[in-house]
């Protein structure tokens, strides 16, 4: 069996990076029987100064069908990792992301350099490419790619993208090789909940949450995830409002601004900080909500929107994502980030919805979840491209 090793910062039982941990997990799950995975992660979650308890640090341990690696602080410095990268057994190195320093930049210079062998290097760069997420910071990515478009560093890797649009937006930075390019949608896992969640009656008034329309904000807190826009477009609103932010705060200085920003909001909106939500309940915790609101600046996936759905909860979000015309389906509005007046409206308008509506979105919801959930078209599609970054085949 053809051995896969992946980094990643953070994996189970780790929560709070969110994305990542749950695209590599579902991979796991829906192919662990047709490749052997390897992971090598950080021996805490992020932000955490203390280990999981539990569990052995700089050591392989069994993690449902993966053999995990939990390291610690001093095995991820630049020499000891590269030293067990080169230690490892396995077919093909897969990379989550390209900005890393450790866990991406690190093992694609090392494999450049010849340090790691001839062994094929597939890339997930997670959205990474999107015009919003490379707006971020950009100061320090644009030179970075264009060092490594001079070096061709990434000359003789593939590329693991989730849609059509995320290899266009990689095309836009570099010069993609013919048939290097896989498109594949992420597979879905809900963890804890295969079904939806039951929903509350909604009490007088119409809302879930009784007289107020309850808004739920669940994502890391960071620039990328745009909670500084969804407060503007707060602003706007005039029904009253209970808006909980529930996800880890990964930026200091923008979770300072995000809160100035709370504090300036009309008396109608009310702001609770909820801190961070373990995976197991997510679901659980969407579906005591009336409606997710994220205008993320750029998402290749998006697994959030997913549970969401599987809470029978419709999405307010921006455009850049893969999820296209949700309001023709019922299901949310996919909004261009240009207006924060219009998320405003449909924010007030969802707030006057009687219940026969919310029940009818709430089903739709479901529905769309249920079909993503018994899709088994994107386990082929990635087990092809695994099976074709081993062979050496350019599609």
């Amino acid at each position: 069996m053809n051995r896969i090793l992946t980094l990643l910062g953070v994996y189970h039982p780790g929560f709070r990076v969110g994305g990542p941990i749950k695209s590599v997990s579902a991979l796991v799950e829906s192919l662990g029987s047709e490749f052997a995975w390897h992971i090598i992660c950080a021996d805490r979650d992020f932000g955490d100064d203390a280990p999981y308890p539990g569990v052995m640090a700089d050591q392989w341990t069994r993690v449902g069908q993966a053999s995990v690696y939990y390291a610690s602080p001093r095995m991820l410095r630049p020499w000891n990792l590269l030293r067990l990268l080169r230690e490892c057994r396995y077919d093909m190195l897969y990379l989550n992301g390209l900005f890393s320093l450790r866990l991406s930049v690190l093992p694609a210079a090392c494999a450049f350099a010849r340090l790691l062998g001839q062994k094929p290097i597939l890339i997930a760069p997670r959205g990474e490419f999107s015009p919003g997420a490379l707006a971020i910071k950009a100061w320090k990515k644009r030179p970075y790619l264009w060092m490594t478009r001079l070096l061709g560093l990434y000359k003789a890797c593939y590329w693991h993208l989730s849609t059509t649009r995320e290899l266009d937006e990689l095309r836009a930075v570099f010069d993609v090789s013919k048939g290097t390019g896989f498109v594949a949608r992420n597979s879905f896992v809900a963890q804890g909940m295969t079904a939806a969640a039951p929903r509350r009656p909604a009490a007088a008034g119409g809302s879930a949450s009784g007289s107020s329309l309850s808004v739920a904000f669940l994502s890391r807190i960071s620039p990328k995830k745009n909670l500084d826009f969804a407060l503007r477009a707060l602003a706007q609103v005039r029904a009253p409002i209970v808006f909980s932010v529930f996800g880890p705060e990964e930026d200091a200085g923008y979770v300072s601004l995000c809160r100035k920003l709370a504090q300036s909001l009309p008396a109608n909106v009310e702001v609770r900080w909820c801190g961070a939500v373990p995976a197991a309940e997510v679901v659980e915790t969407l579906s005591a909500h009336d409606l997710m609101l994220l205008p993320t600046r750029g998402e290749n996936f998006g697994h959030v929107f997913v549970e969401a759905w599987l809470a029978g909860v419709p999405v307010l979000i921006s455009d850049q994502t893969p999820w296209r015309g949700l309001e023709q389906q019922g299901v949310g509005w996919d909004l261009p980030l240009e207006s924060a007046e219009r998320f405003a409206e449909v924010i007030d308008q969802v707030a006057v919805w009687p219940e026969e509506k919310r029940l009818s979105v709430a089903k739709a919801c479901r529905e769309k979840a249920d079909l993503l959930l018994n899709d088994d078209g994107a386990r082929q599609a990635n087990r092809s491209m695994f099976e074709a970054v081993l062979a050496g085949r350019r599609e």
